[in-house]
């Protein structure tokens, strides 16, 4: 009976208590349950690795789990397959026929928030189809930033034909920073080397004109450097044979300029 009378004392006496939060403790709890109520985009691409799968996409043998949001977030090709009024609308599973399994992991993986890889060497090209072809916008700008990169890294050691073979991916798929580093590299091929090679015709005029106003740009610096036209007009009276050493600086500066290959 005593113990009884004993825990209702306790619990007045633990009622009649107030609480108080010092004004710098509410403060707190009111910004953190905001930073929980309005998450930021960053914070669901992490925490999107751990959402539900919700949709199976098979490509002959194999099913690749993705979350639907995820896919149609980045490719409006699949936005509209998937929400509009096609067949798909509805499917947990959806079939893809003619793609290669290997290709489609790689551009899953470079194009959902969940996993984010880098492209590398191996993979770009695989990947740049499907990017195209799915319109996965951030995707082609990852490939178009690796690609020029890449590009004028190893400008000294690619072939006219490399470099034609470039400028013809880069036009295909609209990649205007490769295709930018790919002008630079071309305006410095010789005429013959680029001419010669027989897919030389399928570059665009808009892209042929380019290559020529960067050569055209790149040897009026030449000229300048060398001081050629200064002592041509300013000093009319000079012996022919300094007119000639000034022509002998430009070709030495167009022997390093030019790429042979």
């Amino acid at each position: 009976m005593s113990e009884i009378k004993e825990e209702r004392l306790i619990d007045q006496q633990t009622q009649d208590v107030p609480v108080y939060l010092s004004p710098s403790v509410n403060d707190d709890v009111q910004e953190f349950s905001t930073e929980e109520e309005t998450e930021t985009e960053d914070f669901q691409n992490l925490e999107s690795v751990f959402a539900e799968q919700n949709l199976t996409i098979r490509i002959k043998k194999a099913k690749l789990h993705v979350i639907r949001e995820q896919l149609t977030r980045e490719s409006p090709v699949f936005e509209r397959m998937l929400q509009s009024e096609f067949q798909e609308k509805d499917a947990k599973e959806i079939t893809l026929p003619g793609k290669r399994v290997e290709d489609f992991v790689y551009f899953l993986r470079c194009t959902l928030v969940s996993t984010d890889d880098d492209l590398t060497d191996v993979t770009v090209h695989k990947v740049l189809p499907l990017a195209h072809e799915y319109q996965t916008k951030r995707t082609l700008e990852k490939a178009d930033l690796f690609l020029k990169e890449k590009c004028e890294t190893e400008s000294d050691d690619l072939s006219s034909q490399q470099i034609i073979e470039n400028i013809l991916e880069a036009e295909l798929y609209n990649l205007p920073q490769y295709l930018n580093a790919c002008i630079n590299i071309a305006s410095r091929k010789y005429y013959q080397k680029l001419v010669q090679n027989d897919q030389f015709e399928n570059i665009s005029i808009e892209t042929r004109l380019k290559i020529s106003l960067k050569r055209w740009e790149d040897i009026d610096t030449m000229f300048e450097k060398t001081n050629f036209f200064k002592s041509k007009v300013h000093n009319k009276s000079q012996f022919p044979w300094n007119i000639e050493l000034s022509f002998e600086n430009v070709g030495e500066s167009l022997k390093s300029f030019m790429h042979n290959n």
